[in-house]
């Protein structure tokens, strides 16, 4: 769960249904996706905590017209009215999932909506900051200053020279996030966690992830990352502004189930241990010859065989030479 990920408990990765615009505003509905999550897989379950004024303005203009992508054709506050989730329903809805042995969490916005989550009962798991909200230093500050929450900021508009400017924080992860939505593989320039990776002044790296081909979770799990978020709905069939790139319900369960067994194959629990099936056939030195005490070791009465009786092959060089200390019979391990 996301504690033991900044206790530093080796475990897959957790994979987090983020409910996003799929409530449709309809609390019943958002009940319902809660609980789908909770039997598909997921380990959280995220929400969004804005409004449509923490976001932009009512105006129709250049710069808050949505030109293109899947929202094409609305203003931003025509978007963000119609998809924004009423904080009153976190409670209700944190309860269920908490119910479900799910953890929860939701995306501040702004300093209001981060008071908001620090101070709510049942507490979150974390507070997380959007990528269009990543360049907000002072929102991010506060959060860092005022809550001893893990703080998760996804990454999607902000370059890896501007992280340095980032806070110190206890339990900070940091999400790669390619900003299109959806997102292709071709999109997802996974070599990114390999840098974040690096930076390491963070200690945690995750997954936004906007595509819905498991290959790049699978393959995001195998660079690191110890957390997966992806959109959820029930049915793409029933259109909302984030279905194009949500998960369903047997592909949720999927996705765990695959970056699980990716996981597990990486083998970050205990590091590579050579497996030990087969182990007594593993090459060793034998005499090939019957040897007396004191006859010296050649070529032609020693050499690398399978069995693991004798000495490592790679003793093989320095024993030519040396005198036996006692007899060896033919086939007996050196």
């Amino acid at each position: 769960m996301i504690a033991d990920i900044f206790s530093g408990e080796p475990q897959r990765p957790v994979i987090v249904a983020e409910i996003g615009a799929n409530h449709l505003q309809d609390l019943e509905r958002a009940k319902s996706l809660v609980r789908l999550a909770g039997t598909s897989g997921a380990d959280a379950v995220k929400f969004q905590c804005f409004r449509p004024d923490s976001m932009t303005v009512n105006v129709d203009n250049e710069y808050t017209r949505i030109t293109d992508g899947p929202w094409a054709g609305q203003t931003l506050w025509q978007l963000y009215e119609k998809t924004y989730m009423p904080w009153e329903w976190h409670k209700p809805l944190a309860e269920i999932a908490l119910d479900m042995g799910m953890e929860w969490f939701s995306t501040a916005y702004d300093i209001e909506g981060a008071d908001y989550l620090m101070a709510h009962d049942p507490k979150p798991a974390a507070i997380k900051i959007s990528s269009f909200e990543a360049n907000d230093y002072g929102l991010i500050a506060y959060v860092a200053k005022n809550s001893d929450l893990p703080l998760i900021v996804s990454t999607g508009l902000i370059g890896d020279d501007d992280l340095y400017d980032y806070p110190d924080h206890r339990d900070m992860m940091l999400m790669h996030c390619v900003s299109k939505y959806p997102a292709i593989p071709r999109d997802m320039h996974l070599s990114r966690i390999d840098c974040l990776n690096q930076l390491r002044v963070f200690g945690h790296i995750g997954l936004s992830c906007h595509s819905r081909d498991d290959r790049v979770s699978i393959m995001a799990t195998a660079l690191g990352v110890e957390m997966i978020e992806v959109h959820f709905t029930d049915d793409r069939g029933r259109k909302t502004d984030d279905s194009a790139f949500s998960y369903e319900p047997h592909e949720l369960l999927e996705l765990r189930n695959t970056t699980e067994v990716a996981w597990e194959a990486m083998g970050w629990e205990e590091g590579f241990v050579p497996s030990q099936e087969n182990s007594r056939w593993a090459r060793s030195i034998f005499a090939v010859k019957d040897i007396e005490c004191g006859d010296e070791f050649a070529v032609d009465n020693i050499r690398s065989l399978r069995g693991a009786g004798g000495k490592s092959p790679t003793n093989l060089p320095y024993l030519i030479g040396q005198r036996a200390e006692r007899s060896y019979k033919k086939g007996e391990p050196v």
